[in-house]
């Protein structure tokens, strides 16, 4: 992960409720495999907080 792409990782944790969904995936779509899955754990990690189970996305 390059400093730049630390800082647009940031960004798209930080605003992902604000930012609209077509500026959101283009930005997404843009980075690598590594930071997709620290983009993607994130929002994980919101809807777990969001629905209050952590295990909300498993099969058990």
């Amino acid at each position: 992960m390059f400093y730049n792409d630390e800082e647009e990782v940031m960004d798209l944790i930080s605003n992902m409720e604000t930012m609209d969904s077509d500026e959101f995936m283009e930005r997404y779509n843009q980075l690598d495999a590594d930071d997709r899955i620290a983009v993607d754990d994130a929002i994980r990690e919101f809807a777990a907080n969001a629905i209050g189970d952590d295990h909300w996305d498993s099969d058990d």
